[in-house]
């Protein structure tokens, strides 16, 4: 199973190149494109499998007068972004909710046309399962917004998609113990940035995330930036644990 970490890029920019390459070469690694910044672009290259969220959502809540020609704007980046960086595995700019079928149409079409790869579809409530079962009969490789669904729901649309040849992420399926049981085939999490947060360790005991809460006193002061570092390597260790030991491996 691969388990994308989320934020990690963020995180490498405020290291050394050495520390950098260490969290990104050769992991698993998901990047949101609403967080891009050039200084990544050197970065890019380095993660096992990169995978890359189109950021939609954080981008219209980020703009004041967010209208379909800023819409259309940023899918026409967001499409030379990936066509930049020859990106193979991308999520789509789910915005049929907000702005209407044809306003989702012309931002898949630009994708595919610009890009000639099909993006990573997902499974929102508001699709319906007659959407799903269309499209796991489509599309090698599809998402669902687990936070949408009961375990139960989404156990059944993690069978229907297995049953029909088709490879299922997880979309920000933060309950990690969840995935010992629900065979999704890749999952993203940005869990550990949670540790500098809360003031939290988070330890990787050999098989998954233990916590340790670490508190502030008039003699002790808490370093956020060693907690963090901490955190991001142990859920890189966890991450590599799943890739090579859990089921599916692909």
């Amino acid at each position: 199973m691969r388990l994308y970490l989320a934020g990690v890029f963020g995180r490498a920019s405020a290291l050394t190149k050495e520390e950098a390459r260490e969290c990104l070469v050769n992991k698993n690694i998901l990047l949101s494109y609403a967080y891009w910044d050039d200084k990544y672009e050197e970065y890019v290259d380095l993660p096992r499998h990169l995978i890359i969220d189109s950021g939609g959502f954080t981008f219209k809540h980020s703009v004041k007068n967010f209208d379909r020609d800023t819409l259309m704007e940023y899918a026409k980046k967001y499409a030379e972004f990936l066509k930049r960086f020859k990106i193979k595995e991308y999520f789509e700019l789910d915005v049929e909710e907000l702005w209407g079928i044809e306003a989702y149409k012309d931002c898949l079409h630009f994708l595919q046309d610009t890009t000639g790869i099909q993006p990573i579809y997902i499974m929102h409530a508001h699709r319906g399962i007659e959407w799903w079962k269309m499209i796991c009969k489509k599309a090698p490789y599809v998402a669902v917004a687990v936070r949408h669904f009961t375990d139960e729901q989404n156990k059944y649309l993690l069978d229907y998609a297995h049953s029909c040849g088709c490879r299922v992420h997880g979309l920000a399926q933060t309950n990690v113990d969840k995935l010992f049981w629900m065979d999704y085939d890749s999952v993203d999490s940005s869990t550990w940035t949670a540790g500098p947060r809360f003031s939290t360790k988070q330890l990787f005991n050999g098989h998954k995330i233990i916590k340790e809460n670490q508190f502030r006193n008039d003699e002790v002061e808490v370093d956020h930036m060693k907690i963090s570092s901490l955190c991001v390597k142990e859920w890189l260790k966890l991450s590599e644990y799943f890739y090579r030991e859990m089921e599916p491996i692909w």
